[in-house]
């Protein structure tokens, strides 16, 4: 074959591999921002939602369009129901059709008018009674059977917000044979005044395998060893034992792509979630991480997730 000969098959052949590239990614791209949900379909499921929490309004929902979020690699629609200024937001997973959130922006505008208080946080607000607990739980069981949560959430805990908004938060957590996804489960919140619905949100992920080969100490040491790895020599010298673990538990989570980017899988993973931060009577003068965060899969040992807040 002569010179020329070689470097014509030599072109070709990168030309072939360029294209074979180019349409793996552009099949890879397509299946991230495809959306199976029509238009109809989320208006569809939107009305129905508002059916079944007897939510009124008078303005037609329309979808304002769909939007992509790389934390979570999950499509949503978005739809917009504009009664008042705030009005009412709902998203529609792309997915699976389902409505993953909703938030009435009016109902806190309408408790503030009712019971005249003030807009501005700083000026005092002379509240009524607000719901008890006993009260927001039978509210927010009655708003979960409404709204048909699924049927592998369990109810968690409330919380009740006493800042500016005075809010009730009612949490499920999601469970796959018995542990917990980490962003899974559903929360409801409601005004504290009035147990008034305000909004909605949930997460669902694929299911995935189960079976624990990785210890609690084999786990604890990889967390270990990502501090060390993050600190300088000399930081973790002087101030290496300033550490402790304060949390291990085994949650279902969503690996990241590349463990030092913020873009996420959507296939889920049983890992070892481990916590390492800094002792509570150590004051923190040299910049250091609080709070060390680190996911290791617990079925290969592979470093998932770590995460370094100061």
């Amino acid at each position: 074959m002569t010179r020329s000969n070689r470097k014509h098959s030599f072109r070709k052949g990168c030309l072939t591999v360029l294209v074979i590239l180019t349409g793996v990614l552009g099949v890879f791209i397509y299946s991230i921002f495809r959306c199976n949900v029509s238009d109809e379909e989320a208006m569809s499921q939107a009305k129905a939602f508002c059916r079944k929490l007897n939510i009124q309004y008078s303005t037609e929902p329309k979808v304002t369009g769909t939007s992509f979020e790389w934390f979570t690699f999950s499509r949503v629609k978005e739809i917009w129901i504009s009664d008042e200024v705030d009005g009412i937001k709902m998203e529609i997973s792309c997915k699976t059709g389902e409505v993953r959130g909703y938030v009435n922006r009016s109902i806190e505008n309408m408790v503030r008018r009712k019971y005249r208080l003030p807009d501005a946080p700083t000026e005092p607000r002379n509240w009524p009674p607000l719901v008890s607990e006993a009260q927001a739980r039978a509210i927010f069981f009655s708003l979960a059977q409404r709204i048909g949560l699924p049927p592998d959430v369990e109810f968690s805990h409330l919380y009740l917000n006493k800042e500016y908004g005075r809010t009730w938060s009612g949490y499920w957590t999601r469970k796959l044979n018995g542990y917990p996804y980490e962003n899974g489960g559903a929360v409801i919140r409601i005004t504290a005044v009035d147990g008034e619905f305000i909004s909605y949100g949930s997460g669902s992920h694929e299911p995935c395998p189960t079976e624990v080969k990785v210890t609690e100490e084999e786990a604890i040491e990889e967390g270990w060893r990502q501090v060390r790895k993050y600190l300088t020599s000399e930081d973790w010298k002087k101030h290496g034992n300033t550490y402790e673990v304060k949390s291990s538990d085994l949650k279902i989570v969503q690996p990241k792509i590349i463990v030092w980017l913020p873009w996420y899988s959507t296939r889920s993973r049983l890992a070892w979630v481990i916590v390492i931060g800094l002792k509570e009577t150590y004051q923190n003068k040299y910049d250091l991480p609080e709070r060390v965060t680190v996911k290791v899969d617990a079925a290969t040992k592979k470093l998932l997730d770590a995460r370094f807040p100061k």
